[in-house]
């Protein structure tokens, strides 16, 4: 399949409803208090000439966050808190506190939707990564249609990112695989080629059977 970008439509629509559109504003926050763990995108690029460009220029698009329990769960800006980090460890004389934007009213599905669509916006997570993101974001989705005693299948993930109900079903599975750290899906270039080791392995597993009530009649 190919990696698309949420409709903005569908993607309006779903968030709209929680309340997504609420008022921003900006924090300064000491980086103790920011959890950028479970980020979708591992390769983070260059770091330090980023930080670099913070350090003289300032930050103009602040990393976004969410308020969860004590701590700021990171929405939004993995390379721009890493070079907060980065620039905490250089000049800790210098950097206490960094600028955050505090969003209020978005759950766990939503943030990751947005992380999710930051990301394929701009190219920056393989698709790996996009899998693995499309399958979280599809749990979470069930998880809050389940709370509420409603229903989210396979289309509706579908529609968010204009795939057909095929394609989210085999990025759940292919998700699994790279969860489970299977090498051979792993070492794929991109996902058809994954996607055409799982059905090469499902058309292995037809045949054997087949050998065997032939050989059991």
């Amino acid at each position: 399949y190919t990696i698309l970008v949420t409709k903005p439509a569908v993607r309006q629509r779903v968030i709209c409803r929680n309340t997504f559109f609420n008022k921003m504003q900006t924090l300064h926050l000491s980086l103790d208090l920011i959890d950028d763990s479970e980020r979708f995108r591992k390769d983070l690029g260059d770091i330090q000439t980023l930080a670099e460009s913070i350090y003289t220029q300032g930050i103009i698009h602040p990393p976004l966050v969410r308020k969860v329990g004590e701590k700021y769960k990171l929405i939004a800006g993995g390379r721009r808190t890493a070079a907060y980090r980065l620039l905490a460890e250089q000049f800790p004389a210098e950097h206490h506190t960094f600028a955050f934007n505090l969003r209020e009213g978005i759950d766990a599905a939503d943030a990751s939707l947005l992380e999710l669509e930051e990301n394929v916006r701009r190219q920056a997570m393989d698709w790996r990564e996009t899998t693995t993101a499309i399958a979280k974001i599809h749990s979470q989705y069930q998880k809050n249609a389940n709370r509420a005693g409603e229903s989210w299948g396979l289309r509706h993930t579908g529609d968010l990112f204009g795939y057909g109900t095929a394609h989210v079903s085999y990025a759940i599975r292919l998700a699994k695989c790279i969860h489970d750290g299977d090498k051979e899906i792993i070492a794929c270039e991109n996902p058809r080629q994954a996607t055409g080791v799982l059905l090469a392995r499902k058309q292995k597993q037809v045949n054997l059977e087949t050998d065997r009530r032939r050989k059991a009649a």
